[in-house]
């Protein structure tokens, strides 16, 4: 079994450390892949615990090189994993380099997300990366190809292993404790994705409020991840083009009421997060683009409801898998609001949806996803001797 030096980081629970001997690589990847997607946030996927520092003196916050000494120790390793290298300055070592690259939303120009000084530089950083090392991992079939699209001249290996759950059923804190904590009502639409500009907040608020004019008892809207906790009936910033500004425009010129139909709860413990995917009345991911699937796997491996975007990657993994859902134009506010009325009108197909997904979800576990990076490891090593 190769002995993995992992670059993964403080922020993850994971040590950065060396992980051998004792510890199988099919166990870490079933204990440690989930943490890295379901709790890092992706710019700061870097080189905390591992030692590292900032590229110079004078860099931005999501600028990072490997020190002398981390290199050094990388040394001793039969095989280095990045889980995500992006701001992470390309070094270049005597033992292979497997790293995953999880998408190119830089290069679709969703407001806020990257300032053009990031977006060269990860431009430069990723082509650096596709150039030295072994092999690069993408979580789909769709952003391998955006890549190959995007960096024709990449000669390195490419694999594609795709993602699982991120939930776990068996962990969940007690529904009540949840609801009661965070003053929330026992029946809720679930949207989990924060304010970044491609998840499309501004269009599921549209879409909640058409479903709210056609449906009477529609649950409330339940925003969770970075930002929401801001969500509000006030336009402080009546001019600002940041998310959260163009959000509570919205909810300002809206009928709807924070509090009441919309609830905005921020980041929430991962047992929290896991009570409330499973006990909403349905899950909604208007995503406009993404890497994987990470609300969809939640919904079907929690054998809830859900509404999706007719994306790529999405619609990729619901071939894959066997799972299912309400497709909707993720552009279109009327499209996503008649999906989610479809859902809550067709209990009995909505019902067997869940079923066949929960089914499917089940067959395509961590333990999948570790054979797969731990054969791309292997492969690494094996192209290195």
């Amino acid at each position: 079994m190769p002995n993995v030096t992992l670059i993964a980081l403080s922020e993850c629970g994971v040590s950065p450390a060396t992980i051998a001997g004792a510890v199988s690589p099919t166990l870490v990847g079933v204990s440690a892949l989930r943490r890295w997607g379901r709790r890092v946030p992706f710019a700061k996927k870097l080189y905390h615990a591992a030692g590292g520092s900032r590229a110079d003196g004078l860099a931005p916050w999501h600028h990072f090189s490997a020190s002398d000494g981390v290199l050094k120790r990388l040394e001793d390793a039969d095989v280095v994993y990045l889980p995500s290298p992006f701001f992470t300055e390309p070094f270049r070592i005597s033992r292979p380099v497997v790293a995953t690259l999880h998408d190119l939303n830089w290069k679709h120009g969703f407001p806020g997300n990257f300032t053009p000084a990031m977006s060269e530089l990860l431009d430069r950083q990723s082509a650096a990366w596709l150039a030295s090392a072994n092999t690069v991992v993408f979580d789909s079939d769709f952003i391998a190809g955006e890549f190959r699209t995007f960096f024709s001249d990449a000669a390195c290996r490419t694999a594609v292993v795709h993602l699982s759950a991120f939930t776990d059923r068996d962990a969940s804190a007690p529904l009540p404790d949840v609801l009661g904590r965070l003053h929330l009502p026992r029946r809720f639409l679930l949207n989990a994705s924060g304010m970044s500009g491609h998840k499309n907040v501004v269009g599921l608020l549209d879409a909640y409020q058409k479903l709210t004019r056609l449906h009477q008892g529609t649950p409330p809207l339940l925003l969770s991840g970075a930002g929401t906790q801001s969500i509000a009936n006030e336009s402080v910033e009546p001019h600002g083009d940041d998310v959260l500004s163009v959000v509570n425009r919205f909810l300002f010129g809206s009928n709807l009421v924070v509090g009441r139909d919309v609830f905005g709860i921020g980041y929430v413990s991962d047992a929290d997060m896991d009570a409330l995917s499973q006990a909403c009345a349905l899950m909604v991911a208007p995503s406009f683009y993404e890497g994987s699937a990470g609300p969809p796997f939640d919904a079907w491996h929690s054998g809830v409801p859900l509404a999706l975007s007719r994306i790529p990657t999405y619609v990729e993994h619901m071939q894959l898998l066997g799972a299912e859902g309400w497709l909707f134009a993720p552009a279109d506010p009327v499209s996503i609001a008649e999906a989610m009325g479809r859902a809550f009108d067709d209990e009995a197909e909505c019902q067997r949806m869940v079923v066949q997904s929960r089914r499917a979800m089940d067959a395509y576990t961590w333990d999948d996803v570790a054979v797969g990076y731990l054969a791309v490891l292997e492969a690494a090593v094996r192209s290195s001797v």
